[in-house]
């Protein structure tokens, strides 16, 4: 079970606090952005259209995803999709 943030003191809250990493944009539409954070307690990939504020987890997966790229245009978002961690390369 997990403790309440109400009742840990301030210093562990800012250690325990959602990271979110520096977002990425479109380099045909500087509006559309993607972004890592783990706000849901693993690291996933996040789109944020910039011009309405929307946000919305685009990758949720049992690993985690932390490497997404954007289409030039902003339209589509590409992620390497290894499912265990057993991809090798030669």
């Amino acid at each position: 079970m997990t403790e309440s943030t109400e009742s840990m003191p301030d210093w562990e809250k800012r250690f325990r606090a959602p990271r979110v990493g520096l977002p990425d944009w479109a380099e045909e539409a500087p509006d559309r952005s993607l972004f890592v954070s783990n706000a849901t307690g693993t690291y996933e990939l996040y789109a944020w259209d910039r011009a309405t504020g929307a946000q919305r987890q685009v990758t949720d997966r049992p690993n985690g995803t932390t490497d997404g790229v954007l289409s030039p245009d902003g339209r589509w978002i590409w992620w390497f999709s290894d499912t265990d961690g057993d991809r090798l390369c030669a």
